[in-house]
C-alpha cells in the first residue's frame, strides 16, 4: 500500500480519519499506536506555545528537517534553514532578498494584505525590489492603514477587496495553482511571538526554545488558511512562498536569537488590554519587531502615516466574519486538493504514518 503524503491538512481531515479508528471495530487495534503519535504532537504544540485544549488549536505538526514522523504520513515543501550563525547582512536586505525570491519564478503573487505593520513591510520589500507589479493584493475589509493603501496601492498595484470580511470569500481568491501564494502569518512567530489566544494558559520555559520548536514543527501551515475555500482540484505546491520562511530572512532570524537580541512577547497572556495601547503589555509590543518599524520608517521617512502605534489586536487576532466548513481539508504532496466529499475516494490508511501502520499490524 503506498502511502500519502500531505503537506497541509485541517481538523476536518483529522476527525474523519478518527471517526475511522474510533468507530469501526476492525481498526481499533490502531488506536494505542496512533494515541502514542498524538501524545507526541501534542507535546511538541504546547513546546511550540499553543493550548492543545483549546479547540481551533491546529495539530498541523511537520518536522522540516525531515527526521521525525507522528500521525500522518507527511512531507516538508518548505527548505529548513538549520540554526546556526550566518554571515550577516541587514534586515533591510533580507526583506528584499526574500521578495526578489518570491518572485524570481515570474508569477503574479497573491498576497494577503491587511494594511498592518508586517504586510506594511512587505508590500515595501516587494517595491524595493522592484517587483511590486507582480503582486496581487488579497484585501479584508478596510485597510489598517488607508493611507498606505490610497498612496501606494490604489491605481498602482492590482487588489482584490472583500468588503464584508467574510472568510469563506477571502479564502477563495488565491489561486495557487496558477500564482505563488505568499502571506506575512509567519512573521509574528519569527519575531517572538508565543501565541494568540490560542496559547492561553501554555507557561514558556524557555523564550528561544520556544521558538526553536515552533520554527521546526509548527509553521507550516500558517499561510495554507488563506487558500482553504480554493474551488480547483489541483495545486502547485511550490506556488506556496510563505514571505517569513524565505531562506534570507530565516538566516537573519537565526542571528537575530543567537545574538540575543530578539524581543519576545506574548499575545496570548491574560493582561493584554486589547484596544488599550497604554497598558504595560502593549506598550511593551512597541518595542517588538523594531527592525521592521525602522525598515518601514528609512523607506517611507514619515512620508506617509501608517499605524505604527496601534495594538497588536488588529493584525494579530483580526475578526473575521464567521464562517461555514473549510472546501480545502488536506492536500497531498501530488497537489491534490482533498475536500469533505473527496477524503471518501481515498483509503484512509495511506494518510497514516507508515511506521505506525507497521508497527501496529505486527502486533496484532
Amino acid at each position: 500500500m503506498e502511502p500519502i503524503n500531505l503537506v497541509i491538512w485541517d481538523h476536518g481531515l483529522t476527525k474523519r480519519i478518527e471517526n475511522e479508528i474510533y468507530i469501526k471495530p476492525q481498526y481499533s487495534f490502531l488506536l494505542p499506536f496512533w494515541e502514542e503519535k498524538v501524545k507526541q504532537e501534542n507535546e511538541l504544540i504546547t513546546r511550540s506555545g499553543y493550548n492543545i485544549n483549546i479547540p481551533y488549536c491546529s495539530r498541523n505538526v511537520i518536522d522540516r528537517v525531515g527526521e521525525e514522523k507522528f500521525t500522518l504520513n507527511t512531507k516538508n515543501i518548505i527548505g529548513w534553514v538549520p540554526f546556526q550563525e550566518y554571515p550577516q547582512i541587514s534586515f533591510k536586505d533580507a526583506m528584499i532578498e526574500s521578495a526578489q525570491n518570491i518572485a524570481s519564478k515570474g508569477k503574479t503573487i497573491d498576497f494577503l494584505w491587511s494594511g498592518g505593520l508586517d504586510s506594511i513591510a512587505g508590500l515595501l520589500a516587494f517595491m524595493e525590489a522592484g517587483v511590486d507589479k507582480q503582486l496581487h493584493l488579497i484585501i479584508g475589509g478596510v485597510p489598517e492603514s488607508p493611507e498606505i493603501f490610497n498612496k501606494l496601492v490604489k491605481d498602482r498595484i492590482d487588489y482584490t477587496i472583500i468588503p464584508d470580511n467574510d472568510k469563506d470569500k477571502i479564502t477563495g481568491v488565491a489561486r495557487p495553482d496558477i500564482r505563488i501564494l505568499t502571506t506575512m502569518s509567519e512573521m509574528d512567530p519569527m519575531f517572538g511571538n508565543k501565541s494568540t489566544k490560542a496559547g492561553r494558559g501554555v507557561v514558556v520555559d524557555s523564550w528561544p526554545g520556544l521558538w526553536k520548536t515552533k520554527r521546526r514543527h509548527f509553521l507550516n501551515h500558517l499561510s495554507w488558511r488563506w487558500c482553504s475555500n480554493f474551488q480547483g482540484d489541483k495545486i502547485d505546491i511550490d506556488n506556496y512562498m510563505p514571505f517569513a520562511l524565505q531562506e534570507p530572512l530565516e538566516k537573519w532570524m537565526c542571528n537575530h536569537v543567537i545574538n540575543e537580541e530578539m524581543v519576545y512577547y506574548d499575545v496570548s497572556d491574560k493582561n493584554w488590554e486589547f484596544g488599550n495601547i497604554n497598558c504595560p503589555l502593549e506598550k511593551h509590543y512597541k518595542k517588538c519587531k523594531k527592525p521592521m518599524r525602522d525598515f518601514i520608517d528609512e523607506i517611507l521617512k514619515g512620508k506617509i502615516p501608517y499605524l505604527r502605534e496601534k495594538n497588536p489586536s488588529g493584525s494579530l487576532v483580526k475578526k473575521l466574519n464567521k464562517s461555514t466548513l473549510d472546501r480545502v481539508i488536506g492536500v497531498t504532496d501530488k497537489g491534490d486538493v482533498i475536500t469533505p466529499k473527496s477524503f471518501y475516494d481515498y483509503n484512509f490508511l495511506k494518510f497514516i504514518n507508515v511506521d505506525l501502520l507497521k508497527e501496529a499490524y505486527s502486533g496484532r
